[in-house]
C-alpha cells in the first residue's frame, strides 16, 4: 500500500489510523452501501487516498472516508472525482458529504457523494 495523499499530516506514523482506515474489519465499500446508508449524513474526519493492488495484483486506486467509528472504502473513479472536486470548494474547513447512488446511460448502478454541509 502507498499514501497518495491524505488529510492527516505524517499519516504514515499513524498506525493504528492506518490499519483502520485501509484494513479494519468495519470497513464498508462504497459499492455495497445499503440503500438505508445512502442519503445519510457522514462529517469528513478523515480521508485518505491510497494505492493498493486488487485480487490480480494490479495496481488500484482506492479512497478511505471516516466518519466517527465508520469507514467507507471507494474504488469508484466517479466518487473519487466528486470528492475531490468537493475538496477543492471546502478547502481545509470541516463538512459532511452523503453516499447517492446513480445510474449509468448503460444501466450500471454507480456511487457519487454530494456536499451538504460545510462547518
Amino acid at each position: 500500500m502507498k499514501v497518495i495523499r491524505s488529510n492527516v499530516e505524517n499519516i504514515e506514523n499513524e498506525v493504528v489510523l492506518l490499519y483502520k482506515l485501509t484494513k479494519g474489519k468495519k470497513n464498508k465499500t462504497a459499492a455495497k452501501l445499503k440503500d438505508e446508508e445512502l442519503m445519510k449524513e457522514y462529517l469528513v474526519d478523515v480521508w485518505l487516498e491510497y494505492e493498493d493492488v486488487d485480487k490480480d495484483g494490479n495496481p488500484i486506486t482506492l479512497l478511505s472516508i471516516m466518519s466517527g467509528d465508520v469507514v467507507v472504502v471507494a474504488q469508484s473513479a466517479t466518487l473519487q472525482r466528486d470528492f475531490f472536486e468537493i475538496l477543492d470548494i471546502v478547502g481545509d474547513r470541516n463538512f459532511t458529504i452523503r453516499f447517492v447512488d446513480g445510474e449509468s446511460k448503460g444501466g450500471r448502478r454507480f456511487m457519487s457523494c454530494e456536499l451538504v454541509g460545510v462547518n
